[in-house]
């Protein structure tokens, strides 16, 4: 349980697990984290399932097939800067229909 002593303020976005900088799959996700350690933990997790689904971390939203936001859902803070972000993909999703915009946390 978090105190009102902790922050989430901390942003992260998770990059390749491996150093392989030649991959070629056609899927690429990327993944922003605001909040805790925990937040970060659960970044990491999340991309390890989407890289041994066959997907590859982009290190930019504009290159990504699947974009996720991982918030704090406990601080109001982190909450309204992951709002203006989604707000943000906005012209991403309205040139790529099939792009999959999520949020976690």
């Amino acid at each position: 349980m978090r105190t009102s002593k902790q922050s989430c303020r901390h942003t992260e976005k998770v990059g390749p697990k491996n150093n392989n900088s030649s991959c070629t799959l056609p899927m690429k996700y990327f993944i922003e984290t605001y909040g805790c350690q925990m937040n970060k933990y659960d970044s990491e997790l999340v991309a390890g399932i989407l890289e041994g689904a066959g997907y590859c971390p982009s290190l930019r939203p504009e290159d990504a097939d699947v974009i996720l936001v991982n918030t704090c859902s406990v601080r109001q803070h982190a909450e309204q800067r992951v709002l203006q972000r989604l707000n943000s993909f906005k012209a991403l999703k309205l040139e790529r229909p099939d792009l999959k915009i999520g949020v976690l946390g």
